[in-house]
């Protein structure tokens, strides 16, 4: 019933920025403008097989509907390569590669930070799927991978990129419904490098002493 602001970086900022863009997507949807677009938070991107002159006339309609919702927006249009995101798109060949911005060079955790060794070691394995991902082939891969591997060890990595094909199409496939399990609670104590007492130890050992089988509370233990 009145206006209100939604701070960036606030609690709920990403999720009603994607409430405003699935708002614009179908005011976009409904006004036929005969382009197919799609957004993620605040970049939208919209592919045409209409001429130059006619893409045009659609951005000055998607303009005017922006306006008409109190937002400015920006537009390129009759662009054949895209950098969208991470990624650079080519229309051109079909191809893509990953893309970062200028003087924006890639920092990566390091291997003495304190943060489990599991996590730590799934870092450059990590890097190492995304910039696959963004590469439509190995050449793509090797022509971008040159910043990334030099972050990695000056952080300390060891681990040597190299291109892994990945199946794209496996993010268009329908997700499994969850089923619904019995409410849970778990034991999660914060990692800290320097802590040499076995904590999980030692908390279950006062679980079994104070909570021995049979008592009433039993069950909710695994």
């Amino acid at each position: 019933t009145s206006n209100f602001d939604v701070a960036r970086g606030s609690d709920v900022s990403a999720e009603v920025c994607d409430l405003v863009a699935l708002n614009l997507l179908h005011l976009l949807k409904q006004a036929n403008l005969g382009v197919d677009c799609g957004a993620y938070r605040d970049d939208l991107l919209a592919t045409s097989d209409l001429s130059p002159r006619e893409t045009e006339n659609v951005k000055k309609k998607i303009c005017q509907i922006f306006r008409e919702q109190g937002l400015k927006i920006t537009i390129e249009c009759n662009k054949k390569i895209c950098d969208f995101l991470d990624v650079t798109l080519n229309l051109n060949d079909g191809s893509h590669q990953p893309y970062v911005k200028p003087n924006n060079i890639p920092v990566y955790v390091n291997v003495k930070s304190n943060h489990p060794k599991s996590v730590i070691k799934q870092i450059p394995l990590g890097v190492n799927k995304r910039l696959s991902m963004c590469s439509s082939d190995e050449d793509k891969f090797n022509a971008n991978v040159k910043m990334h591997q030099e972050a990695l060890e000056k952080a300390g990595h060891t681990h040597k990129l190299k291109f892994e094909k990945q199946d794209l199409n496996q993010f268009n496939r329908e997700k499994k419904k969850r089923n619904r399990q019995k409410r849970q609670y778990y034991f999660n104590p914060p990692f800290e490098m320097r802590v040499k007492t076995k904590i999980a130890k030692k908390f279950f050992n006062i679980l079994e002493k104070n909570i021995p089988p049979g008592h009433r509370l039993r069950p909710l233990l695994n």
